[in-house]
């Protein structure tokens, strides 16, 4: 098994001090059959209340609070991981919200049948792995990453159009055929 050093670092800073600031972190690694934390180390700025837990997926997650005075929120999430070959696992049901189109990840009827004509009929891989990965780098290499050319309100519908954007971009164009192919994304 291959061995990863990963750190988070983040520091917010707020231009008049805040009060009463909760927070819901997910920084930290997901530990599970593929994947095991050997060692780690979190660091928050003084004066916060924490706790730890899972979210419903099972993500780790730091939830708290600091109720005095403050400027800066600052944390690290430091550590070192083991991990196998990914395999994906039937873990039963998938949500449907990760089947359906949004309003951000929708494409029109016009461009997912040739979308669909054009790419899935043709060498998409079978695997969902394999599928996945051949999906982002099929929209990595029609993208431009152009900051400022869109905004948090554009559908993929629009990027499938102008070839250019954001993370975002790529990530609502990615979710769109993702579910096209029939993939939960």
């Amino acid at each position: 098994m291959k061995q990863y050093l990963y750190a988070y670092h983040t520091i917010v800073s707020f231009n008049q001090p805040v009060v009463n600031h909760d927070i819901l972190l997910r920084c930290q690694p997901f530990s599970g059959s593929y994947m095991r934390i050997i060692q780690e180390a979190f660091i928050l700025s003084p004066g916060f209340s924490v706790c730890h837990g899972r979210d419903a997926f099972g993500n780790r997650m730091v939830f708290g609070c600091q109720r005095d005075a403050h400027t800066t929120l600052a944390y690290v999430s430091t550590g070192i991981l083991e991990m196998q070959s990914y395999e994906r696992q039937n873990e039963g049901p998938v949500p449907a919200v990760y089947t359906v189109p949004t309003p951000l990840t929708s494409l029109t009827a016009q461009q997912s049948s040739q979308w669909l004509e054009q790419h899935l009929a043709a060498s998409m891989p079978t695997g969902v792995v394999e599928r996945a990965e051949a999906l982002c780098q099929w929209v990595y290499d029609r993208m431009e990453h152009r900051p400022f050319s869109t905004t948090i309100h554009t559908p993929a519908s629009e990027i499938c159009l102008r070839r250019q954007g954001v993370c975002q971009d790529y990530a609502h164009w990615m979710i769109a055929l993702c579910r096209l192919c029939g993939m939960p994304a």
